[in-house]
């Protein structure tokens, strides 16, 4: 009797039920992490298993905003402190040997998730990949098997590094236009003239506050970005 698949050779076809139930483990297991972080000390080795699977096969599973979950589950494990759960998914052979690649990969499939706010969504979901990705560096299995795929100088490998340089200048770009912004909006009247109108006034101070917090998020991610490309 022929041995059954793996879950990576049917990834590429699961049925919209079962990503369904993928979802909903990745909702539970967000909400466990950020709210029972020690309860996720506790998640059995079959399911930390079938995360380390769908991780590595995050190009195959077709629905880049469903890849996007699992990567937020090992980003907030291991940022939050669920140690133990991360370590445990990292030591899997399975994840020394492809997690790396495949999160490289997804970097630059992320491009496009379907939803309206995807411009957006993809810089958030290439700051955990970074964050991984730094993570990863600093474990040998997982250097060696990014070192490899970035030996074989394929196309895959020149599209991560074009999207990094890509994104860089663009985050850099946008950083200073809100620099800029700032800048001007908290400049005084010139020669000391009157006040503006309490309803202009109102509405610059929340254009103020709103290029201050993208500001400081375009940073962040520019800084994580350029880190990336310094290993």
């Amino acid at each position: 009797m022929p041995p059954p698949p793996s879950p990576l050779s049917l990834a590429g076809n699961l049925p919209m039920q079962l990503r369904w139930y993928i979802e909903d483990m990745a909702d539970v297991l967000l909400f466990i992490i950020q709210y029972q972080p020690d309860a996720a000390e506790g998640v059995s080795s079959p399911l930390v298993e079938l995360l380390a699977w769908l991780l590595c096969a995050a190009d195959r599973l077709k629905k880049p905003y469903l890849s996007a979950k699992l990567v937020e589950v090992l980003f907030c494990a291991h940022v939050a402190g669920c140690g133990s759960l991360s370590s445990r998914l990292l030591a899997l052979p399975r994840a020394q040997q492809r997690l790396g690649p495949a999160l490289m990969r997804f970097y630059t499939d992320v491009e496009s998730t379907g939803a309206a706010s995807e411009f957006y969504d993809k810089f958030t979901i290439r700051y955990h990949i970074s964050v991984l990705l730094k993570s990863l560096w600093e474990r040998p299995h997982h250097r060696e098997a990014i070192l490899a795929e970035a030996s074989q100088g394929g196309r895959q490998f020149v599209r991560f590094v074009n999207m990094l340089m890509n994104d860089t200048t663009f985050l850099l770009d946008e950083s200073l236009e809100s620099l800029k912004r700032l800048h001007t909006g908290i400049e005084p009247a010139p020669g000391g003239g009157p006040s503006l109108p309490p309803a202009e006034l109102q509405s610059r101070r929340r254009q103020l506050a709103m290029d201050e917090r993208q500001c400081r998020s375009y940073l962040t991610l520019a800084r994580e970005t350029v880190d990336t490309l310094h290993y």
